[in-house]
């Protein structure tokens, strides 16, 4: 039941970045924004090798998308690029990191402003 809730809410945001690409009267999830940004709760959540982050731009923008330890340390980078509107996953293996908290950010640069998302996840050896 909980893949079929992540797969319709996917669906969903996925239907508002396409309308709003190609409509005059876009449709706007956040009301004081004419764009919408989301990173999704990585799923699944505690995980054991491999674990897929999602986000969600409505244009294009440079993101950044980056793990850290409990510590604060980087981990590692998974995207650091420009991207144009759209849904996009990234499959992490944690087969080189150890059990424990880790957090993972997304930063979103636009011509007009920069977006900062931070969610945890947990990892279970």
């Amino acid at each position: 039941m909980r893949k079929l809730n992540l797969l319709l809410r996917l669906l969903f945001l996925t239907l508002l970045v396409v309308l709003n690409s190609c409509s005059d009267n876009p449709v706007n999830p956040v009301q004081t924004d004419t764009h919408y940004f989301e990173l999704l709760q990585n799923y699944p959540n505690p995980f054991n090798e491999s674990t897929t982050i999602s986000f969600v731009i409505s244009q294009t923008s440079f993101v950044n998308l980056k793990i850290f330890n409990s510590e604060g340390n980087e981990i590692t980078t998974l995207v650091n690029q420009s991207r144009n509107a759209g849904f996009y996953s990234v499959k992490v293996n944690g087969a080189g990191l150890s059990g424990g908290t880790y957090f993972y950010t997304l930063n979103i640069l636009t011509d007009s402003a920069t977006y900062y998302f931070k969610k945890q996840m947990v990892l279970i050896k």
